[in-house]
């Protein structure tokens, strides 16, 4: 079974076009989606390989490739110590 992705991600089942919530996000932060999508550069990553990138890279990934595997991924989060969190969700 999937499981559910927040609107928030830009990394999605099989049933989405990861650029939806891309295009989402940056018309959120005053961006012009179809402009930040034409920037998107891809970075191949081989089984075993791992991307490390800024907070504020703006990242995702499409569906899982594999018709027998699942994604696995472990993920570490360093944060700037002036973030802040919001209480609720962006309206």
């Amino acid at each position: 079974s999937k499981s559910d992705v927040s609107a928030s991600s830009f990394h999605v089942g099989d049933e989405q076009d990861h650029f939806t919530s891309l295009r989402e996000a940056a018309r959120r932060a005053g961006r012009d989606g179809a402009e930040v999508v034409s920037s998107v550069e891809t970075v191949p990553v081989k089984v075993g390989e791992m991307v490390v990138h800024h907070q504020s890279v703006w990242h995702g990934s499409g569906s899982n490739a594999s018709s027998t595997r699942i994604r696995r991924a472990l993920v570490i989060h360093l944060i700037n110590g002036e973030v802040t969190w919001r209480k609720e969700p962006r309206p």
